[in-house]
């Protein structure tokens, strides 16, 4: 599965926010082979059925590896949601059935648990969920050619060996692993993407905008103001975040603004220079848009390419950045 360099996530829209013709919009100017990413649990639970809808609406096709003509159609990604009462390899294998009748994509191009089991709290008397159980449903989905492709999510430098080493016993090729992974986050992710690359599992991208931070789109603020984050997130983390990139930020703008006086090149957004750091990274990107303007500009960053010294530039800012993300006080941290 040779897929485009830049993949589109569907957590913040396809569903409930933006209505059909938004998504079939935003679908219409997805060049081939890009990797439509989704999950059961999105749009509380209707998003894989939108996407489904709306890409018959755009006269999108999902690609086939029948033939040559693969080239031609979109990708689809989605995951399974590990919990308390899907306790069973039959459970992964029903979910996954069940999203390929709300997507009309079989086999699934790629097929992911959604995080790692052991995050979930343990019933009385059944004990937890074991990643065991999940990676063993992943298998059967695999081996009954329901699914092209397994990978997992947030998964650590310990727990990605751990999974890598399952499959390959089964002879299943563990293909990605999709993680928190852009500017703010490069130290923070050093590890399991080092892991990623000596196994050779493919880095999937997500946030690479940090949620907006590297957008400057809250530079103007002294504080960030509670309209202006409209509920996506805590204003006491975007405070923080703030605080702890002004020379990632500052870096992020000069590239942006320089790249005005490059020739007849067009000026660069700060969102294509954030995200074609990621690029340059070997790493796929998944970029979120509600709108189909906002995913071209975004889809734009394959045009051109940050230069080395560019890319020094912003590897040291990134360095001064700390951005870890914290559950109840405490810094949370894969395994």
């Amino acid at each position: 599965m040779q897929i485009a360099p830049i993949a589109v996530g569907s957590l913040n829209h396809f569903g409930g926010k933006d209505d059909d013709r938004v998504v079939v919009n935003i679908l219409k100017c997805l060049p081939p082979r890009t990797l439509i990413d989704t999950a059961e649990l999105y749009g509380d639970g209707d998003t894989e059925s939108v996407l489904g809808k709306c890409m018959t609406l755009a006269g999108q096709q999902w690609a086939t590896d029948n033939d040559d003509d693969s080239s031609s159609g979109i990708y689809c990604a989605t995951k399974y949601a590990p919990n308390m009462f899907r306790r069973k390899p039959e459970d992964v294998v029903q979910a996954c059935q069940e999203s390929i009748s709300k997507l009309k994509c079989q086999p699934l191009h790629l097929y992911q648990a959604h995080y790692s089991a052991s995050i979930l709290p343990s019933l009385p008397f059944v004990g937890p969920v074991r990643d065991e159980t999940v990676w063993e449903g992943l298998a059967q989905c695999y081996e009954q050619g329901l699914v092209e492709n397994i990978g997992v999510c947030n998964y650590g430098p310990k727990l990605i060996r751990q999974a890598h080493d399952y499959f390959a016993a089964r002879k299943i090729p563990l293909v990605s692993n999709q993680v928190n992974y852009n500017l703010m986050r490069a130290s923070a992710a050093l590890e399991t993407v080092q892991v990623c690359d000596e196994l050779g599992i493919a880095v999937l991208a997500y946030h690479p905008l940090g949620k907006g931070t590297l957008t400057g789109t809250y530079d103007e603020m002294d504080e960030p103001t509670m309209s202006k984050l409209k509920g996506k997130y805590s204003y006491y983390t975007l405070k923080r975040w703030l605080k702890s990139t002004p020379e990632l930020r500052k870096a992020i703008s000069q590239i942006s603004s320089s790249t005005a006086m490059d020739g007849n090149a067009k000026k660069r957004s700060r969102s294509q220079v954030a995200v074609s750091w990621v690029i340059r990274k070997g790493r796929v990107p998944i970029i979120g848009a509600r709108s189909a303007e906002q995913a071209q500009d975004l889809l734009d960053a394959v045009d051109w390419e940050l230069t080395d010294e560019q890319v020094v530039i912003l590897d040291e800012a990134a360095a001064l950045a700390n951005s870890n993300w914290t559950v109840l006080g405490k810094e949370f941290k894969l395994v």
